[in-house]
């Protein structure tokens, strides 16, 4: 539920503060130094002292003065009218969580540069999130779509589809999700290419009964680019992943949670030189003190567990 007023969060505080001091919230799993990462969501040690003092005192009211608006939810589209719209068919979603693929047909007959990306579920209380793999764009509430600067875009090749990956979460009877994709076209000259490079094992088995299962792979970048941001997918068993370049740590999950997905973009790019090894490892837990493990007795694979990591990279065309 969305806290909007002092009467909707005093029930919640010391809620909220158990929350905070186990840094569970907000969602955040990037180690590091602070700065780093665009829309990084974490708390400071001043700004959790705040909260935990704010709650040893009973949770006072502030300031009676109204405070700033409520934010409007924009309606339409936020990248602005697409050239493309794409829509999954109408899908039933009833029972328990589920993760469902459509392929997308694009129809297009020559490539196209795309400069923004939006995910529009069409029913938001179902969709967990969403993952345009095609183009590398994830949707999550509270994260808009994905847009850059005049002059950088990614290629859509003539008559590729668009593989679209939904995680829904329990639906109730006659639950119907139409979730549909926006894409806008680069309007001026690109003279920055958006490539992706994919790091995974497609067959493996953790065993059961394991608490520390790890996994790597690793590869070469092609040419001297600038890397933009990586993703990371690992299911109910991952617990933590790292992707690395020689010494240097490029991203650190040390407590990864399946249930919080999410692109981590930095505020800066990483300028590495061409046939750099870049190194995926991540680390599985499939015993029955994992919490988020469904079945611990059995020893699992694709597609119940994945092993796969991208990075957006940029040269100059």
């Amino acid at each position: 539920m969305a806290l909007t007023s002092y009467a909707e969060t005093r029930p919640w505080a010391r809620a909220i503060w158990q929350q905070v001091a186990a840094g569970s919230m907000p969602p955040w799993h990037a180690a590091g130094e602070a700065g780093r990462w665009v829309g990084e969501a974490k708390l400071s040690a001043s700004e959790k002292e705040l909260i935990r003092d704010w709650v040893r005192l009973g949770a006072p009211a502030g300031n009676p003065a109204p405070g700033p608006p409520l934010p409007l939810l924009p309606a339409g589209w936020r990248i602005g009218p697409p050239d493309l719209i794409l829509t999954i068919p109408t899908t039933l979603v009833e029972g328990e969580e589920q993760t469902r693929t459509f392929l997308l047909e694009t129809n297009l007959t020559q490539d196209v540069w795309v400069q923004a990306i939006e995910i529009q579920p069409g029913n938001p209380r179902l969709v967990h999130h969403a993952a345009l793999r095609t183009l590398n764009t994830i949707h999550v509430p509270g994260e808009g779509p994905e847009q850059w600067p005049t002059g950088m875009a990614k290629r859509l090749r003539a008559g590729q589809p668009l593989e679209l990956v939904i995680h829904y979460g329990r639906g109730q009877d006659g639950d119907r999700d139409s979730t549909r994709i926006g894409l806008r076209y680069a309007t001026a000259p690109v003279r920055q290419e958006i490539h992706l490079l994919t790091l995974e094992q497609s067959s493996f088995q953790i065993p059961a009964q394991t608490p520390d299962h790890t996994l790597t792979a690793a590869t070469r970048l092609p040419e001297a680019a600038q890397l933009l941001s990586f993703n990371v997918e690992l299911r109910y068993r991952g617990k933590a992943a790292r992707i690395t370049s020689g010494d240097q740590v490029l991203l650190d999950l040390p407590r990864y949670e399946y249930e919080w997905q999410r692109k981590y973009t930095l505020t800066q790019p990483v300028l590495l030189p061409a046939h750099s090894e870049l190194r995926f490892t991540a680390i599985y837990d499939n015993s029955a003190n994992y919490r988020s493990n469904p079945d611990p007795t059995k020893a699992v694979g694709p597609p119940e567990e994945l092993m796969r990591a991208v990075i957006e990279y940029v040269v100059e065309r």
